[in-house]
């Protein structure tokens, strides 16, 4: 990971951090589950951190998983990020991100993929800066 952190926002379940201009996202345990106020905090810390137009790293736990309520409402506001990478471990996850991603149409806006690690996710995240 870069040192060069401008900021860092620690929530229950993730440590936020704006490095060389992206946001990255790091889950801080392998298993976890998002509830709806878990995005309202990711939501607040992200707006804290930059006013910007930015790409979003979002480096995911190995067992996470989003409950009902929360899935049906926005984790990320799209109007405020160019690209967001998420890392993904294994196929399950893979699946399960497609799946949110096909379902919640107004993400088709904004340039999204799935990686398996974080150099190649960061690479193509830099040319959304």
């Amino acid at each position: 990971m870069n040192t060069n952190e401008t900021n860092s926002i620690t929530t229950n379940l993730a440590i936020i951090k704006l490095v060389d201009g992206i946001i990255e996202f790091r889950f801080k345990h392998d298993e976890y589950e998002v509830g709806i106020n878990d995005i309202k905090e990711f939501q607040n810390a992200i707006t804290q951190l930059t006013q910007s137009i930015t790409p979003v790293l979002v480096v995911t736990g190995r067992y996470g998983s989003v409950n009902k309520e929360a899935r049906e409402t926005e984790m990320f506001n799209i109007n405020n990020h160019s690209a967001i990478a998420i890392i993904v471990h294994g196929l399950p996850q893979r699946i399960f991100a497609k799946f949110y991603f096909t379902f919640k149409n107004r993400y088709e806006k904004i340039p999204h993929k799935l990686f398996s690690n974080e150099k190649d996710a960061l690479k193509w995240l830099n040319s959304f800066k």
